[in-house]
């Protein structure tokens, strides 16, 4: 892995290089619960796991762990509101 220049990560695959372009500071403090119960949530199953997972899994764990955030304050506005 490097950093390029721009601030972006950049890794290695194959003879290609991926650049991944990081997210700006609202993105994250808007976000940062949900971005960190995903890596919990994929590292909880192991390290090998966390290893192996692709970006496809990673954001099927985001989308998953998005919809339970969701519900969870869903219940809590409800549980207020009584």
């Amino acid at each position: 892995m490097d950093l390029h220049k721009t601030q972006n990560l950049v890794i290695p695959f194959g003879n290609k290089r991926i650049f991944h372009t990081p997210i700006s500071a609202d993105v994250f403090e808007m976000n940062f619960r949900l971005l960190a119960a995903t890596k919990v949530g994929i590292f909880a199953k192991g390290i090998n796991y966390a290893i192996d997972a692709g970006p496809v899994i990673a954001t099927l764990c985001l989308k998953e762990e998005g919809v339970r955030l969701a519900k969870e304050q869903q219940e809590e506005e409800v549980r207020l509101a009584k």
